[in-house]
């Protein structure tokens, strides 16, 4: 018999019991060969839809099926393409701004980082209204309201990080909260164990320091933040040490906002990492 991979197992999953479809040439039966098994036995000429028994956490790459017909014969084996089956909750590994952080700007951008990459659909944000809605939310009255955001989270480092900002500065002297619920998914479909809320956030500096104002557009990156002034020049601060600032202050970095050399007439602003 001859026998082809139709639907690979889903990876990274979270399911123990994966299902995996091939297709045969003729009927027969099924034969199980490395670390995976299954009592699904008899395969049919065309589609054949297995389930396999109960795998442990890790990643399969000797799992392989034969098919023998009534007459004795044997195909080659078929090696289900590699899969990986993760059932651990992820964790967040950093939040921007951090926890207990003071002398934040009013126009900061936002990042997380998890210990692994993520569904990045279910990092959902409320960019309608200040309605507290969404997987992440940021807050300044214990979430009555809060922050609305200028769009959807941008994804980096393989869905690992998630950079975000305001539509709005944020109130000078006012205490955020971030909250993370636990809606949030890894590329697994594991949520985290629980919501994770800051116990005692940032506070926002209470003054707006005179070389960001005008400004017109705010981009929050990965660690950094930069925003366009009307004069079309581009301003950055925070995290520096892949030079991300463009201010040739490369590996400093930046609590006071520094002009990005070089970049005038701005029209518009987008970062990333």
């Amino acid at each position: 018999p001859k026998i082809f991979e139709s639907v690979r197992v889903v990876t990274p999953t979270n399911d123990t019991t994966p299902s995996y479809t091939f297709i045969s040439s003729d009927d027969g039966i099924i034969e199980y060969e490395g670390s995976c098994t299954s009592d699904n036995k008899t395969a049919v000429a065309g589609s054949n839809l297995i389930v396999l028994n109960t795998l442990k956490e890790g990643t399969y790459s000797d799992c392989a099926i034969r098919v023998k017909d009534s007459a004795g014969n044997r195909s080659d084996p078929l090696t289900l393409s590699q899969f990986r089956v993760d059932t651990t909750a992820p964790s967040v590994s950093s939040l921007y701004p951090a926890n207990g952080s003071t002398s934040i700007s009013i126009s900061t951008g936002f990042s997380i980082t998890f210990n692994e990459s993520m569904d990045e659909s279910s990092m959902s944000l409320n960019n309608q209204n200040n309605l507290c809605l969404g997987s992440v939310q940021i807050s300044s009255d214990n979430f009555n309201t809060c922050v609305q955001m200028v769009k959807q989270p941008t994804g980096l480092e393989n869905n690992t990080s998630f950079a975000f900002s305001a539509s709005d500065p944020l109130t000078a002297g006012a205490v955020y909260l971030i909250k993370i619920k636990n809606a949030v998914k890894d590329a697994a479909g594991n949520s985290l164990s629980s919501d994770l809320i800051q116990a005692n956030g940032f506070l926002v500096d209470e003054t707006l320091p005179s070389y960001i104002t005008s400004m017109v557009e705010v981009e929050g990156g990965y660690d950094f933040t930069c925003s366009r002034k009307s004069d079309g020049t581009v301003w950055c601060w925070g995290k520096d040490d892949l030079g991300q600032l463009g201010n040739a202050g490369f590996g400093t970095d930046k609590t006071v906002a520094r002009q990005v050399y070089g970049l005038v007439n701005a029209a518009d602003i987008c970062v990333g990492y």
